[in-house]
């Protein structure tokens, strides 16, 4: 995605938001609307775009962002991990929610952690070409903690395909 031309990054937009949008609809999401969305250099960590996607609350907004960025800027740093979740730290306020696809990392903060995590990885699978075998490992179906969105976004995959 470097040097996307602005009507791409505007499709990004489009993406993020209607996800966002679905996920907020889910009873696991809490009564939220919105969050953060980071598209970052998967090499730097640093961000090529950051948006408000929804609305999120006035007092949790900087932390949201902060969030999203702190989560790619980790990811950046791990050349072995896939997600953010691999490094997770809730003691350190590090947590899931980004995921690597070639070359970028996507995030998300706003939503609950494995909801932020389910709402990149299938952003990701929609701009990345990531195939189910490559969404399932990122989504941690191969481990002891696989995300618990995983039916659900692998439906929404398949609604935007």
């Amino acid at each position: 995605m470097e040097g996307l031309p602005k009507n791409e990054f505007e499709k990004l937009g489009v993406i993020v938001s209607r996800v966002v949008d679905l996920a907020c609809q889910l009873p696991e999401a809490t009564d939220r609307h919105g969050a953060y969305f980071c598209l970052a250099d998967g090499d730097t960590g640093l961000p090529k775009l950051l948006m408000l996607v929804g609305s999120v609350s006035v007092i949790k907004a900087p932390k949201y962002l902060q969030f999203a960025q702190e989560k790619a800027r980790r990811l950046s740093l791990h050349e072995d991990h896939r997600t953010s979740r691999e490094s997770r730290d809730p003691e350190k306020d590090q947590y899931g929610g980004a995921v690597y696809v070639n070359g970028d990392i996507f995030s998300l903060s706003g939503l609950p952690e494995r909801l932020d995590e389910a709402v990149v990885i299938v952003v990701a699978s929609l701009v990345g070409d990531l195939s189910e075998k490559e969404i399932r490992v990122r989504a941690g179906m191969h481990t002891d903690d696989p995300n618990p969105f995983f039916d659900s976004f692998i439906k929404l995959h398949a609604r935007f395909s």
